[in-house]
């Protein structure tokens, strides 16, 4: 999967329609596409970097984003941007 394949996409984003990005293959195939490359920015990075880029030089609109990542694995759903929450003990419940 290559930057300019999603490129147009970016575009719609700015023009109002939902986006999505899907992934798919092998375990870690996926994030290792789309977020992590030491080498080189991967989709993710770069989508943003533009989204936010052309959404600066747009002053007469105000524009709000959402996003979602998610990781479906052996039928669990995980969010991958969500914070980690850390276990609960008894004291934090009373």
């Amino acid at each position: 999967m290559f930057f300019s394949e999603v490129e147009p996409m970016i575009r719609s984003a700015l023009d109002g329609n939902n986006v999505c990005i899907l992934a798919y293959g092998q375990t870690e195939l996926g994030r290792h596409l789309l977020w992590r490359e030491p080498k080189q920015p991967r989709i993710v990075p770069q989508a943003l970097e533009k989204l936010f880029s052309l959404a600066a030089r747009d002053n007469s609109i105000l524009y709000s984003f959402s996003m979602s990542m998610l990781e479906v694995y052996m039928g669990s759903l995980r969010d991958l941007v969500a914070p980690k929450l850390l276990p609960r003990t008894t004291r934090d419940l009373l």
